[in-house]
């Protein structure tokens, strides 16, 4: 999501190619699209070694053949995981720029700290991926001529990580959801609850369980005829079999427009993983309210009891959907400011405005003069 808008907002600045681990070749709205091989996603994410993505020589001589052909004045690689492609030095006068999804080493370390201790294998694993990762994190530092970060959160751990600093692009509302209607007031808020996610994610994974074996009974306790939708790619078993009359799993879900525009709440019960929240971002432009832990909604700058409400507990989850149903003035107020706050700060056209500074601040630098 955050690949696509980013190459949206760059092509407003000028010609865009980008270029895809896997897929299919296409040109839609003046951005050119090109895989570098024939190998499936399924085979690249395989591939991975301590974290890493190793391209094929193959793979490596169509992306310079690509560069030699486009002749671009600006290269933003995406994730941690491209490390490798800055080895080589850029020609004069070309920025790279390194835009970061997460600070992965900080996440992957959070991640394997969070794992039972039991579980001692696994979370070996992950401290060595972690420390993989930092590796190549501090490879970033010396070779782009900027970074980018999602949230001043993750600003302040690159700067703990690496002495540097980075600069906030953070994401932006999709284009349908920016789109939507502002909702009427029509003074009650129902009982319908969604959650969207990748549902192989097992932070996201493990959400949903909670809200089905935490969340919904305390709803029944309290008297409320609640249903909850569980939306997201590639639900496995254990998530198919959270389905219910009360529980809705809809899978792979290509419109999620729809979808929210039936719900009245979010309840996001996330404590592990990282990042900004694109589909937190997408359900509050579609006027849906948000329950959520402090970590779901980590770098979006929400503040509770004004655009959100904090609940770290299925008891506190349920409470607060319990007092959003009561007070529904109460509840659309926070609706509407919470929709006005993030079109100010994460619509297409600020994001779009964002990425042009960025852009021209990593250009004035990579034409600055080497140091003697």
């Amino acid at each position: 999501m955050r690949n696509r808008m980013m190459a949206e907002s760059v092509s407003s600045c000028g010609p865009v190619l980008v270029v895809s681990l896997y897929g299919k070749p296409s040109l839609a709205g003046g951005i050119r699209m090109e895989p570098l091989g024939r190998r499936s996603a399924q085979e690249h994410w395989g591939s991975r070694q301590g974290g890493m993505f190793a391209l094929a020589p193959d793979e490596r001589a169509r992306l310079s053949a690509l560069v030699d052909e486009f002749c671009p004045n600006t290269v933003i690689l995406e994730h941690v995981a491209l490390a490798g492609l800055l080895e080589a030095a850029p020609p004069a006068g070309m920025s790279v720029i390194f835009d970061m999804h997460n600070i992965e080493s900080d996440l992957a370390r959070r991640m394997a700290e969070a794992e039972p201790v039991w579980r001692f294998g696994r979370r070996r694993r992950m401290l060595d991926v972690a420390g993989r990762l930092a590796a190549a994190e501090q490879r970033i530092k010396g070779a782009a001529s900027a970074i980018w970060v999602c949230s001043r959160q993750d600003q302040d751990r690159w700067k703990a990580l690496t002495g540097q600093d980075a600069y906030v692009v953070p994401n932006a509302i999709p284009p349908l959801a920016e789109a939507m209607p502002l909702r009427p007031r029509n003074g009650t808020i129902g009982p319908s609850l969604i959650f969207v996610g990748h549902l192989r994610y097992a932070p996201n994974r493990r959400a949903v369980q909670e809200l089905c074996s935490q969340v919904l009974p305390a709803l029944r306790r309290a008297g409320a005829d609640t249903h909850l939708t569980i939306a997201g790619r590639d639900p496995g078993r254990r998530v198919k079999r959270l389905a219910k009359p009360d529980v809705r799993i809809v899978p792979n879900a290509t419109e999620l427009s729809a979808l929210l525009s039936e719900a009245d709440i979010t309840v996001i019960p996330l404590r592990e993983g990282g990042g900004t929240r694109i589909k937190i971002l997408e359900a509050i432009a579609s006027g849906v309210l948000v329950v959520a832990t402090d970590l779901a909604v980590e770098g979006l700058e929400l503040e509770h009891g004004r655009h959100f409400i904090r609940a770290e507990t299925g008891q506190q989850m349920a409470d607060a959907v319990m007092g959003l149903i009561a007070d529904p003035d109460r509840a659309q107020d926070m609706r509407d400011e919470a929709r006005a706050f993030i079109m100010q700060r994460y619509s297409q056209a600020a994001v779009t405005n964002t990425i042009r500074r960025g852009l021209a601040a990593a250009s004035r630098r990579s034409d600055a003069p080497a140091p003697a």
